[in-house]
């Protein structure tokens, strides 16, 4: 049975206990920090960690979707019950 580990802040430390694979929102808008924390990168699982708190420091799916429009990613207005980032924060 496949094992796939998902909390970005346990990329690197999943693929040391054997994961077989990683479920991740931040890998779809930070790949190759997600690939080098996979491949044991401590200093990448770092920067994962960093972003990772901003996130939920401001909601969770509202940043994701702000980080994604900023890769240029079309991703809409966010459904209730979660509200997008006003102008601030998106500045932030």
């Amino acid at each position: 049975v496949p094992v796939y580990a998902a909390s970005d802040s346990f990329v690197a430390e999943s693929r040391r206990l054997g994961a077989d694979g990683f479920i991740s929102a931040l890998a779809n808008i930070y790949p190759r920090t997600t690939q080098q924390a996979w491949e044991g990168d401590e200093a990448a699982q770092q920067r994962l960690n960093a972003v990772r708190a901003a996130v939920k420091g401001y909601g969770g799916i509202s940043a994701l979707k702000v980080l994604l429009r900023a890769r240029g990613l079309p991703f809409l207005s966010c459904r209730i019950p979660f509200t997008d980032l006003d102008e601030a924060q998106t500045r932030e």
